[in-house]
């Protein structure tokens, strides 16, 4: 069950970082706090 969540979440990243290289790579460093935050 844990696993799961876990694999959920990352794809979700995934996704995120999937964006952010396609759309904003100038809001980078800004994107990747706002992930870590949603993370934790």
């Amino acid at each position: 069950m844990l696993q799961h969540k876990l694999e959920k979440k990352i794809a979700k990243i995934r996704y995120y970082l999937r964006l952010l290289y396609e759309y904003k790579p100038d809001c980078k460093e800004k994107f990747l706090n706002i992930i870590e935050q949603k993370i934790c």
